[in-house]
């Protein structure tokens, strides 16, 4: 019955990791993205040195055509003043000052920091060490089948905060509490729950982090490790290759892609071998997903999937989460 239900789940978290798009190089010029009732979004952020109180200049690139010669020619006129509010990763949001009115603004008017403005964040940025936090919530449902006459299932989940550190060198630390619960026999089944501290050491480029558990399982306390390496920057395209085992629950191995398809949505896929519950043969499972940023610092992370433990019984799997970036 189990497997009928999550046979219609094709939803699933995205748990790598992985904070954001691409890198980006620090610029002074962007463009208006929406222009919204109250508020203007714009592509510059906090990477380009756009801070809370920032002033933008907006201009808008008009063309007229000589009478005589008929050539074209354009000139970037000024058409208001905005003040940015909210400076983030991916967008920023601001608001007119002054006689500007957001119906004076159109998406697609070009945005430049006042140069008072941009001599000071341009400053500051040079050799910053760039700062990333988040809170995420996610969940997985796994089903194998039947074994031993019982559906052979699992359902994990986690709620954490991780913090990183990115200049050169790269440290990150993520706290956060979690459970597992699933059955393979008509008489046995798992209940797992625990709480977790992990570190994350390297260069920008190659990191390695290591986990640590407690908890309570039917028999009493239980402990559990986990360890990744990472190739590649966690805001853009990297390789993470990296393993967890529990006593009481089994272990798995995982080998994961993860890549920035726009600054809005990022895609990854994964293969995974483990044996959980533990208790029986391997299963490998193979999966794809999706991370997409509605609005600033909130995303929506989903995959889907399917795996076996032998060849003869593959099982569709999935789950959902939810970040927010800080």
């Amino acid at each position: 019955m189990f497997s009928r239900v999550i046979g219609g789940i094709i939803v699933f978290m995205f748990f790598s990791g992985s904070v954001g798009a691409e890198e980006k190089v620090p610029k002074d010029m962007g463009y208006v993205l929406k222009v919204k009732e109250n508020s203007v979004i714009v592509d510059l952020t906090r990477y380009d040195g756009v801070v809370a109180g920032a002033i933008l200049n907006v201009l808008r690139i008009e063309e007229v055509t000589h009478p005589v010669t008929g050539k074209v020619l354009k000139s970037k006129i000024p058409v208001g003043t905005l003040q940015v509010k909210v400076p983030g990763d991916e967008f920023s949001i601001a608001v007119p000052v002054g006689n500007t009115r957001t119906a004076d603004i159109h998406e697609g008017d070009i945005v430049m920091l006042q140069e008072r403005w941009a001599r000071k964040v341009k400053k500051k940025y040079r050799g910053q060490a760039k700062v990333y936090k988040r809170v995420e919530i996610w969940t997985e449902v796994v089903d194998y089948g039947e074994r031993e006459n019982a559906s052979d299932w699992y359902v994990r989940y986690e709620t954490d905060f991780m913090y990183l550190q990115v200049k050169g060198y790269a440290f990150g630390v993520r706290m956060g509490i979690g459970g597992l619960n699933g059955g393979y026999t008509e008489t046995a089944n798992i209940n797992y729950y625990y709480g977790f501290a992990d570190v994350k050491l390297g260069i920008e480029y190659f990191t390695c982090a290591f986990a640590i558990q407690m908890g309570l399982n039917p028999d009493g306390f239980g402990v559990g490790v986990d360890g990744r390496v990472t190739i590649g920057s966690d805001l853009g395209t990297h390789l993470t290759v990296g393993g967890y085992i529990a006593s009481y629950v089994g272990g798995k191995v995982l080998i994961m892609l993860s890549t920035p398809l726009t600054s809005k949505w990022r895609m990854f896929g994964e293969t995974i071998a483990e044996n959980l519950p533990k208790g029986g043969k391997m299963g490998v499972r193979f999966g794809v997903g999706l991370e997409h940023l509605f609005t600033p610092g909130v995303g929506l992370m989903i995959k889907a999937g399917a795996g076996g433990r032998t060849s003869e019984m593959v099982r569709p799997y999935g789950g959902l989460g939810v970040s927010i970036n800080f």
